[in-house]
């Protein structure tokens, strides 16, 4: 996960999406990742790919939604610093 946060600072996010993807794969309960990933997707406009991640993180946070990742309590303080929340509004 620190090379897809690594990447996602610089804002190669394809690079991220890669890295996302090789720390989701071998665990792909890992809510974290899902969270980078569906970002990602989300901020890169693949709705499919994002779609499908809501799904897995709403499974495991029932009351998960776009909205989550804003506020400072929600675990995403890395990723909110990187930037890309921006490209989320």
């Amino acid at each position: 996960m620190f090379l897809c946060m690594s990447h996602m600072a610089k804002g190669d996010y394809e690079a991220a999406v890669f890295h996302a993807n090789m720390a989701h794969y071998p665990m792909p309960r890992l809510v974290p990742a899902q969270r980078f990933l569906y970002t990602l997707n989300e901020a890169l406009g693949r709705e499919s790919q994002a779609l499908t991640l809501y799904h897995k993180i709403s499974n495991r946070e029932p009351s998960f939604s776009k909205r989550s990742l804003f506020p400072s309590d929600y675990p995403v303080g890395t990723m909110r610093r990187t930037g890309i929340m921006e490209l989320l509004s």
